[in-house]
């Protein structure tokens, strides 16, 4: 329960952190109601789960798209979030409306 609580009210500036060894964000950020933090300058190139990986983060809508061509595993990443485009991404949809690439 002390988990879910804390995880409600997380939102603070994360986007400098090293996430170049981390392979699954798999839920990660579920439930993290207010979180809305800039994350694409996170390197992913490892990553190989991000299933649910901002699910039902209500407050989440930011520009993902440079993770688009090297995110995999993403089934349902932005289902219950402000995303425009929530749900699985697809080539032109990460959260936002993506430029063809």
């Amino acid at each position: 329960m002390g988990r879910r609580r804390s995880i409600n009210r997380f939102h603070q500036p994360i986007d400098n952190w090293d996430t170049s060894a981390v392979i699954d964000f798999t839920k990660v950020f579920e439930g993290a109601l207010v979180f809305n933090q800039p994350l694409a300058d996170w390197d992913i190139a490892q990553v190989t789960g991000m299933r649910r990986m901002f699910a039902n983060a209500a407050a989440f809508e930011q520009n993902l798209c440079p993770w688009k061509n090297n995110a995999t595993l993403n089934t349902n990443m932005f289902v219950g979030t402000n995303c425009p485009f929530a749900g699985t991404p697809t080539a032109n949809e990460f959260c936002v409306a993506c430029p063809a690439s």
